[in-house]
């Protein structure tokens, strides 16, 4: 962590990049279960990036976002 991260800041950016996430599901018209499907993942992994519970990586980030048909800096907090 950085001088200006802290675990405040962690958890909340990664709630922010989980609102971002299912901002972009949604407007790909896909629910968490049918992303889930295209994914090969379970539902719930779906459910826990979008919350913020799991913390999205970084080479899984692409593969979400090609799915919902956006770049990977649409999940950005910032």
């Amino acid at each position: 962590m950085n001088e200006h991260t802290t675990p405040t800041n962690d958890s909340q950016n990664h709630h922010l990049v989980g609102l971002r996430m299912a901002a972009a599901r949604r407007a790909a018209g896909l629910s968490q279960t049918e992303a889930g499907l295209r994914l090969s993942v379970p539902q719930s992994r779906v459910a826990k990036l979008e919350t913020g519970d799991r913390r999205l990586q970084y080479l899984e980030a692409f593969t979400y976002a090609e799915l919902y048909g956006v770049s990977i800096e649409a999940f950005q907090p910032a």
